[in-house]
């Protein structure tokens, strides 16, 4: 059976094969990168920012707008 062990800051997998050790420098995996999304999926996403950013941007219109009409009120 494999195990792993570290000598000098080094990991190695060390197996034994008929009474004799050896001795392989261990490089673990790369992790899997995570999967680009489809164009569809980055157009959706696109979409439901710039809905949101509408969404925002109206709010401030609105509070804008407010400020204005007691502005007017107040003069």
């Amino acid at each position: 059976m494999a195990k792993i062990i570290e000598e000098d800051g080094i990991q190695y997998i060390v197996e034994e094969v008929n009474g004799v050790e050896y001795k392989y420098p261990y490089t673990p995996p790369e992790p899997t990168p995570e999967p680009s999304p489809s164009a569809e999926e980055r157009i959706a996403q696109l979409e439901a920012e710039l809905a949101e950013s509408r969404r925002e941007n109206l709010t401030a219109m609105e509070a804008i707008a407010e400020l204005y009409v007691l502005f007017l009120g107040a003069g």
